[in-house]
């Protein structure tokens, strides 16, 4: 959504400072720490648990906590506004219903809870008293954007059009506020049949912002009631020059109504889908930016006043996702349902989830199931590969690189590398080099660029002592792609150490260890070149230090003979390396 970062990091920085008060407040206010009979019943026993049930993301559990400890201290307003915050985050509306009553009795302007009480009386079509919530619910940047924006949807829902356009300040400021004022200005000037005022406001938003994706959305479908499908493809195109990779669902969807001229529904119909955006719209900002927790209550009121909206669930998998809650980020996949474009995208991401939580077998099956639905479909085909491969089921793996690459080998273009470059890898690891070096070399005239094809077809000629020459200019060449990527360095250190140029080889392999100080086989070729500059006490602790660091198991063994006996002297290693061979000329 529209640029909100700066605005939206003063509210962050606001809401851990109450946290923080929150701890404060609840360790040095009086309380009632009485132990009851049961192992754990206590005010600060519920506290504890459910703060540890918070910090594992578990809103339910921690909510049941929270209202536990309520029972014991129910006049602790922090401790109430801590409940309150996380009965929304669970979705436990009757709650809090009765806990935002309970917090404006503390605080009258208390923003949160007043802007529930303002929705729940939209929701439920009282329209006085949303106004009267709204307009007490915050000071600040995004409060009072939120209010303002709240306070005409809800003229809006009292068929008040005039009152409800001039509710937004729009000017010609080229910043997010004006953007996002814009955009709900066109959404009511939309629904409201005011057509003219709606298209004015579209095109300034595509013009100052062409990539963001639901303004995006939101200026096609307006275009395609209008029947101008010109216009409608023209927006689009422009969004697709903007975004790399496959486009978003949704905008396939748009370009089919375009194309076959098609009318359909404004992205918002009423003025409760209205509010609904607004909360969308903020949450998804404020996630991305780092605030999770609060951008997850705005999500979580988008779905109060819109269970059904798709694109708000599959932020809030996002953020689970971040999180690495694996399980609750399926659970909520699971509200796409199967004839929304967005539905084979969040099976893709299920599979990648159980992926995660080490569940093969789970996103095995479904991935197969979904190729089978969709079998005109790379991507399914593409992702069961790769998780095959990343498991080093790399003859399984294979099978599906074949489909991916019969998808795009009549006419393949430049993002096609990846396919050729998956196969091959595949198959370099079963020992099948022919096969493997064609399609390293295939993918590398698709995309010149790729580091990693550079670094992998230069490292692979390099371990078998062939093609030094182009091997190390490919692999200088991913170095200046990627100079801070530790393998990569460590392959121009390794090739250095191939041709013999010790000190090179301790230079970019001392860089590669700093880059990456967990690999085991980095570790192990600094060790080795070490050794012939004759630094033999740091040779042989880099050694220890790849065997401390669970190397496979078929190196255990030669890296503990090196410790026991060294290397062998550097005269019959150049003998056996150059095979007779005149040392190439290395290109700068």
């Amino acid at each position: 959504m529209i640029k909100l970062l700066p605005a939206l990091r003063y509210i962050l920085h606001l809401s851990i400072l109450t946290f923080l008060l929150i701890l404060m407040a609840f360790f040095f206010q009086p309380q009632n720490t009485g132990v009851d009979a049961k192992e754990g019943n206590t005010l600060l026993g519920n506290y504890l648990a459910g703060r540890f049930a918070t910090a594992q993301r578990d809103n339910h559990t921690a909510a049941e906590y929270y209202r536990q400890a309520l029972k014991k201290d129910a006049s602790n307003k922090l401790l109430l506004e801590q409940s309150f915050l996380l009965e929304i985050n669970a979705g436990n509306w009757r709650h809090v219903s009765s806990l935002a009553k309970q917090l404006v009795k503390f605080e009258p302007n208390h923003y949160t809870a007043r802007l529930f009480l303002g929705t729940q009386a939209l929701k439920r079509r009282q329209y006085r008293a949303a106004k009267e919530h709204f307009s007490r619910s915050g000071q600040g940047a995004v409060p009072e954007l939120t209010t303002e924006l709240a306070l005409a949807w809800t003229n809006f829902a009292q068929n008040n059009t005039k009152k409800a356009l001039a509710n937004i300040t729009v000017n010609q400021d080229k910043n997010w506020l004006n953007l996002y004022r814009r955009y709900h200005r066109a959404l009511i000037a939309d629904l409201s049949k005011n057509s003219k005022l709606a298209s004015v406001d579209y095109k300034y938003i595509s013009k100052k912002s062409p990539n963001d994706f639901r303004t995006t959305l939101a200026h096609v479908r307006h275009a395609l009631k209008q029947g101008e499908f010109m216009q409608a493809k023209k927006v689009l195109d422009k969004f697709s020059t903007f975004v790399q990779g496959t486009i978003h669902p949704n905008i396939e969807e748009l370009y089919g109504y375009t194309k076959n001229k098609q009318n359909t529904h404004p992205i918002v119909q009423n003025a409760k889908e209205g509010l609904a955006e607004v909360f969308y719209g903020l949450g998804d900002a404020l996630s991305s930016d780092g605030g999770v927790d609060y951008g997850a209550i705005y999500l979580k009121l988008a779905l109060y006043l819109k269970p059904d909206m798709e694109s708000v669930h599959v932020v809030l998998a996002n953020i689970y996702e971040r999180t690495k809650k694996y399980d609750l980020a399926i659970k909520t996949y699971k509200n796409i349902t199967e004839n929304s474009p967005l539905w084979p995208r969040a099976q893709l991401r299920k599979a990648l989830n159980y992926n995660y939580m080490d569940k093969v077998d789970e996103a095995t099956a479904l991935l197969k199931n979904l190729i089978k639905a969709r079998p005109d479909d790379i991507q399914p085909v593409e992702t069961l590969g790769n998780i095959l491969r990343v498991r080093k089921r790399y003859e399984e793996a294979l099978v599906y690189y074949d489909k991916a690459v019969k998808f795009v080998q009549d006419n393949p273009t430049k993002k096609n590398w990846v396919q050729f470059y998956h196969r091959g890898v595949s198959y370099e690891r079963l020992n099948q080099w022919k096969k493997a070096e064609t399609d390293l070399n295939t993918a590398l005239k698709l995309d010149p660029n790729q580091a990693l094809v550079l670094n992998y077809l230069g490292y692979s000629w390099v371990d078998q002592n062939y093609n030094l020459d182009k091997a190390i200019n490919l692999i200088r060449r991913a170095v200046q792609l990627k100079p801070n990527d530790g393998y990569i360095v460590d392959s121009l250190g390794w090739a250095y150490y191939r041709l013999g140029d010790y000190k090179s080889a301790v230079k970019y392999l001392e860089k590669a260890v700093y880059l990456k100080p967990d690999d085991s086989v980095i570790n192990d070729h600094l060790g080795d070149a070490y050794w012939y500059v004759g630094r033999r006490t740091e040779a042989k602790y880099q050694w220890s230090q790849a065997l401390s660091l669970k190397p496979e198991k078929k190196e255990i063994a030669t890296i503990e003979a090196k410790l026991r006996e060294g290397l062998p002297d550097v005269k019959q290693t150049d003998q056996a390396r150059l095979k007779g061979k005149k040392k190439p000329v290395l290109k700068e």
